[in-house]
């Protein structure tokens, strides 16, 4: 939870951001405090040039940083930071966001290792239909690995 003044003052600070850059923060944002970079680049719209770019103002900024192990990833450099821009967005743009991550993450090749992400993104999206289609599947993967609470816990979002 992010207190009304540190909310305030990201706020203020994400005002000023180019469109490019407030938007592949606010996806990142959306996809957790670890993202892979051409994915959030990818949800958010931007060409190679346009992702390189808003990552390294987004760097300079000191709102994400580069993962040293994994050469294609970054995170926030601060979970608050993730939080105050997630809490930041509207309901309708949060939606939004998460209805162009979930159908950015269906198109993906490695689509039907990402239920649980299909899933969480196409609930918060507010699609009922493709909600419950990954749910089921997230539960029936869950199902697979004996992992019986998680099942009966994707069941349940969609009951």
């Amino acid at each position: 939870m992010v207190t009304d003044a540190l909310g305030q003052l990201f706020s203020e600070r994400l005002a000023g951001l180019e469109p490019d850059v407030l938007g592949l923060v606010s996806t990142a944002a959306l996809l957790g405090y670890r993202f892979e970079a051409r994915l959030a680049a990818s949800c958010a719209g931007l060409s190679r040039h346009g992702a390189r770019r808003a990552f390294e103002r987004a760097r300079s900024l000191g709102l994400v940083v580069r993962e040293a192990r994994v050469p294609a990833a970054y995170r926030f450099r601060h979970a608050l930071v993730q939080v105050a821009v997630r809490d930041g967005l509207s309901p309708e743009c949060r939606r939004l966001h998460h209805a162009r991550i979930a159908a950015v993450l269906e198109a993906l090749p490695d689509a039907p290792c990402r239920t649980e992400q299909l899933a969480h993104h196409w609930l918060a999206a507010g699609d009922a239909a493709k909600a419950a289609l990954y749910c089921e599947r997230a539960a029936q993967d869950a199902l697979r690995l004996g992992a019986l609470g998680d099942a009966a816990a994707w069941r349940a979002r969609v009951s």
